[in-house]
């Protein structure tokens, strides 16, 4: 597990996280608090491999979320 450090690595997802997970071993990627804004590198995760599920709160607009799993009240249909 890792919980990253939003004034090391900066706040939300991103690449570099996800590659430094990736060379560890890790292929599950939970995003939690974050993910509802981060299709981009949703996308790299699973091009590595990853199984990914997001966890969030923030608003949901018309942004695509290319995850397993996305756990979001926000969305309709997810109470």
């Amino acid at each position: 597990a890792y919980v990253p450090d939003r004034f090391v690595d900066g706040y939300g997802l991103n690449k570099r996280l996800i590659e430094k997970a990736y060379e560890s071993g890790c292929r599950l990627l939970i995003a939690i608090d974050f993910g509802t804004k981060n299709d981009a590198e949703l996308k790299h995760a699973t091009a590595l491999g990853f199984k990914t599920i997001v966890i969030d709160h923030h608003h949901v607009g018309e942004e695509t979320v290319t995850a397993d799993a996305f756990i979001n009240p926000q969305q309709k249909g997810c109470n």
